[in-house]
């Protein structure tokens, strides 16, 4: 037989029995929820990682593609460059071979020295023809001059005559 106390003692059991129940309850209710928002968590998660592999995928893509056109740039200007160097050790050489068939200033002194050397005896000559052609000229000048003279003195005379007669 139970006594009112011992049923009381009971009741107080099954309340605390039920609280339990209810708070294992409410921690399963909270366990799913927690569950639930795991799985979207994952979900998104999931999500996340394939956009961001799509993304990375692409960039990879479009960074090799980006590489493939400098190396190809690169490669034309390279070829340009080596053209363009050939044509200037084309002008390089072509400079060289005209500089080589100038005359060196050795030459031209050497040249120089010997004109003058021939040209000596003939400015020679020519100072003397020329000295007398000045004479000659020089001389007939005098001649001139002193018929001139002449002239004057026979007229000066012939006036002071004409007067005295």
């Amino acid at each position: 037989m139970t006594t009112p106390y011992s049923a009381f003692s009971d009741i107080k059991k099954l309340g605390e029995i039920n609280d339990l129940t209810i708070a294992v309850g409410k921690l399963i209710e909270r366990d799913l929820a927690s569950r639930e928002m795991l799985i979207a968590s994952e979900r998104l998660n999931d999500a996340k990682f394939v956009t961001f592999r799509t993304l990375l995928e692409s960039n990879v893509q479009q960074v090799k593609l980006a590489l493939d056109a400098s190396k190809e740039a690169i490669t034309k200007a390279e070829n340009a460059n080596e053209k363009r160097f050939e044509a200037v050790n084309g002008f390089r050489a072509t400079l060289s071979d005209q500089a080589a068939r100038f005359a060196t200033r050795a030459d031209i002194d050497s040249l120089k020295e010997l004109i003058d050397r021939r040209m000596m005896p003939i400015e020679r000559w020519q100072a003397s023809e020329l000295g007398k052609d000045t004479g000659v000229s020089q001389s007939v000048a005098i001649v001139l001059g002193g018929f001139g003279l002449i002239g004057t003195l026979l007229a000066i005379v012939g006036g002071a005559a004409a007067l005295l007669r």
